[in-house]
């Protein structure tokens, strides 16, 4: 998703564009699906596999639709790492602190919660936003 920002100081004809990716994902309570392969064990691990998803979500999009990539592609033309989302929000987080708890060491800062019908709505931006 590309958003248009314009500083307050701009004019119409300055205006600056800053492609922005956004990732929103229901994660039911970070709780695992009663189909998975293991579900013990993937309730130990729901937390961490949630946060490698969300981090590593650009990984499977059009190159046309990212932002330039923040390494290098090798000399063997292998899949270069693409920079993970400028912007997460989650539905259905199990409590308020949730997302700041899991993303705030990967550089994320939530910009508030809001409780719903099942659990909180949580926005996190990257820090440098």
């Amino acid at each position: 998703t590309t958003t248009r920002i314009t500083p307050a100081y701009s004019s119409p004809h300055t205006a600056i564009t800053i492609p922005l990716t956004i990732l929103s994902w229901n994660i039911s309570n970070a709780q695992p699906s009663s189909s998975s392969p293991n579900p013990h064990q993937r309730a130990r691990e729901s937390s961490r596999l949630i946060r490698l998803a969300c981090l590593e979500a650009n990984a499977g999009t059009p190159p046309s639709s990212r932002r330039p990539s923040t390494s290098s592609t090798s000399s063997h033309g292998s899949r270069t790492r693409q920079p993970p989302p400028d912007i997460i929000a989650l539905q259905e987080s199990p409590y308020p602190t949730w997302g700041d708890e899991e993303f705030g060491s990967s550089g994320y800062v939530s910009m508030g919660t809001q409780m719903t019908h099942c659990g909180y709505v949580d926005l996190l931006l990257r820090s440098e936003l």
